[in-house]
């Protein structure tokens, strides 16, 4: 998968093939495992896993634990976020609970309410995952 930045200086990514969405108006509960990039712009609940790519939609509310490869809050999350890479929040993120991810990333505006734990592991560039 190859990161870009876009112009309002976010990441997004080109995936070789078609992310999963999950389409506003659509509720999901329960355990959900994607094996591919992911969109979520619905409503989800229960527990989240993805090997790759998850990116939280503007629409999206997730009352859930994720785990993922990187996650990108644009949307509402109550619940715990763990990334085996990054989490990005954009400023229109509001996330309620923990964060823990080699590298974090808050942007001017997001609200993050909980506890933040950066920890070892594959860092993108030089210096210490602080953005």
């Amino acid at each position: 998968m190859r990161w870009r930045r876009r112009r309002d200086g976010l990441k997004s990514w080109k995936p070789a093939e078609p992310p999963v969405v999950i389409t506003e108006g659509m509720e999901v509960g329960g355990k959900l495992v994607l094996s591919r990039p992911a969109i979520l712009n619905g409503a989800i609940s229960g527990h989240v896993t993805a090997t790759e790519s998850l990116v939280v939609g503007e629409h999206a509310t997730v009352n859930a634990d994720i785990s993922a490869a990187s996650v990108v809050v644009r949307g509402i999350v109550f619940g715990s976020i763990t990334a085996s890479r990054e989490i990005e929040l954009a400023p229109s993120a509001m996330v309620r609970g923990t964060i823990q991810a080699p590298s974090i990333v808050i942007h001017p505006g997001a609200y993050f309410e909980g506890a933040c734990h950066m920890v070892p592991g594959r860092q993108t560039g030089a210096g210490t995952g602080i953005h």
